[in-house]
């Protein structure tokens, strides 16, 4: 690996290191890099807004990123002390040392707007990934609230007027589908499948046959 781009992610992992000072120990960090999906890593992102970092080494193995740890310690730009937390137990907490305070002044002139950058479209791309995970999720569960669907079918769970019968009818005669008189009339395919089988204008047979 090229000495610049080693430097960088020096920088990187001092950045994050900086941002938690204390609070955390290696592994747990190694992990958030890395796109590790745990719940102490996602409380950990949510707690010190962190998502810009989350899977940023990810084409890294685990032993290149412990591997930098070992180089940044070797360096005394970081140090790991063993301490006794609120539940009683002892854990190896990562902390930024003076020296590896000065390290990231000295070169945030070259790369701390690359960083910000960097976190930034990265931040981007995980809220965009989750938005579609669930997404996809409440497609397949059907768990979508009435407001939600609403924003795509306006009249979702409305009652049916006797005006909207005749007009569904009329539309369904012309030989729109179930999505396009989805649409036209602000419903779900499913409401408007039911509506018509109610108005004996499909039989339940043929309900797939109008999608």
């Amino acid at each position: 690996m090229k000495p610049e781009i080693m430097k960088f992610y020096h920088f990187v992992v001092l950045s994050l290191v900086g941002q938690i000072n204390g609070r955390r120990g290696r592994e747990l960090i190694v992990g958030l890099l890395r796109g590790a999906k745990s719940r102490k890593v996602d409380y950990l992102i949510r707690k010190n807004d962190l998502l810009g970092f989350y899977n940023l080494f990810s084409l890294l193995t685990r032993s290149d990123v412990r591997g930098m740890f070992l180089e940044l310690l070797t360096d005394e730009l970081i140090e790991i002390r063993e301490e006794r937390v609120s539940d009683g137990f002892t854990y190896s907490l990562i902390y930024i040392t003076s020296k590896g305070g000065k390290y990231l002044a000295e070169n945030a002139r070259c790369f701390k707007v690359r960083l910000d950058e960097l976190l930034t479209e990265n931040k981007h791309l995980m809220e965009f990934q989750t938005s579609l995970v669930e997404k996809t999720r409440k497609e397949r569960s059907g768990s979508y609230s009435i407001d939600e669907m609403r924003d795509r079918y306006p009249r979702a769970y409305e009652k049916w007027v006797k005006e909207e019968d005749e007009n569904l009818r009329n539309e369904f005669k012309k030989g729109r589908s179930v999505i396009e008189l989805a649409e036209v009339f602000g419903r779900k395919p499913g409401a408007i499948r039911s509506r018509l089988i109610k108005n004996r204008l499909i039989t339940e047979v043929r309900t797939t046959e109008n999608i």
